[in-house]
């Protein structure tokens, strides 16, 4: 189920990463923005940030918190990505 969203941060990140850092410097002008769409890219450009920061602290904090619920099917097929193709022991 959100095994996309979690490919796709981990698979861009570094691309998402540089995006930012070069908008960075154009960010002072959200409030003198000139259209629409030049807001819109602001706004995503921030969502991106907060994307990139926020989701490896609840991914870590996630699988933390679910530990032990790693080697279930259920729970891998769910939420398995991050951890694909490494040993899972169940006891």
């Amino acid at each position: 189920m959100w095994n996309w969203c979690i490919r796709l941060v981990m698979e861009a990140a570094l691309e998402l990463s540089f995006m930012c850092i070069l908008q960075i410097d154009f960010m002072n002008r959200l409030f003198h923005a000139q259209g629409f769409f030049e807001v819109l890219d602001y706004l995503i450009t921030l969502l991106v940030m907060v994307s990139l920061v926020g989701l490896p602290i609840f991914i870590v904090t996630f699988y933390c918190k679910n530990f032990d619920r790693l080697g279930e099917d259920e729970f891998e097929k769910k939420w398995g990505a991050i951890y694909e193709g490494l040993e899972v022991y169940s006891e």
